[in-house]
């Protein structure tokens, strides 16, 4: 009897290969990085985490011919005294088609635009909150979440921040999906204070006509850690 061809007595299993942007291998941790893109069809804007190797020549939609939103660029404000969420965005990826798990750190990098308007420029501040979750289609659960240092103005223009938190161990089913959350917190010593972020996988420069960003500064960029069996 042939060992191999259609009379096998050995059982097949595909293959299937996992792609990771870079390894740490110290800690058997492959690093898949994902981008914030919002994409807009006839019934509503789209946030979505699309991998970074399959990102780099989107787009986001940022409005069309008569209209003056930038679907790319989000901006809400608020006359508060004390802390309010004036942001608060789910960017979701396409449901997993096999198990994973992530564990180890998780990194994040994104600007935020700050613009006042009427008063002066006393007491203004904000800060933001990632928070990495699971969502299978109608419930969310929160995995882990980081905040910024609180960051207060003189004047408008626009902050960096670079953020990082250890993931624990946490196992993923098939069809669940990885959210990952993006929250600004604003708060106004007097008049109206407004923040706005933007998602381009482009970086691209952005402008609803009212806030704008540079090139470099729109792309909020996601490095998501998975366990690497070895």
């Amino acid at each position: 009897m042939a060992i191999g061809g259609a009379q096998s007595i050995f059982s097949y299993t595909p293959e299937f290969s996992l792609n990771f942007d870079w390894v740490d291998l110290a800690s058997a941790t492959g690093y898949v990085n994902y981008d914030c893109l919002s994409t807009y069809d006839s019934s509503a804007v789209n946030k979505l985490l699309v991998e970074s190797d399959n990102s780099t020549s989107l787009l986001s939609v940022t409005g069309y011919t008569g209209a003056s939103a930038s679907y790319s660029l989000l901006s809400a404000g608020t006359t508060s005294t004390s802390f309010v969420s004036v942001l608060d965005i789910d960017w979701d990826s396409t449901p997993f088609q096999l198990p994973r798990t992530l564990k180890g750190s998780f990194y994040v990098k994104m600007h935020v635009q700050r613009r006042k308007v009427g008063g002066v420029d006393a007491g203004d501040s904000h800060y933001i909150i990632v928070r990495l979750r699971k969502w299978d289609g109608s419930a969310e659960t929160e995995i882990v979440s980081v905040q910024s240092p609180t960051i207060t103005y003189t004047a408008d223009g626009r902050v960096y921040h670079c953020l990082s938190v250890t993931v624990p161990q946490t196992n993923f089913k098939k069809g669940e999906q990885l959210r990952i959350t993006t929250e600004a917190w604003v708060k106004v010593g007097a008049g109206t204070l407004y923040v706005a972020i933007a998602g381009d996988p482009t970086d691209s420069a952005t402008t609803d006509g009212t806030n704008s960003f540079l090139v470099n500064e729109t792309r909020i960029l996601c490095a998501v850690p998975f366990k690497i069996n070895i």
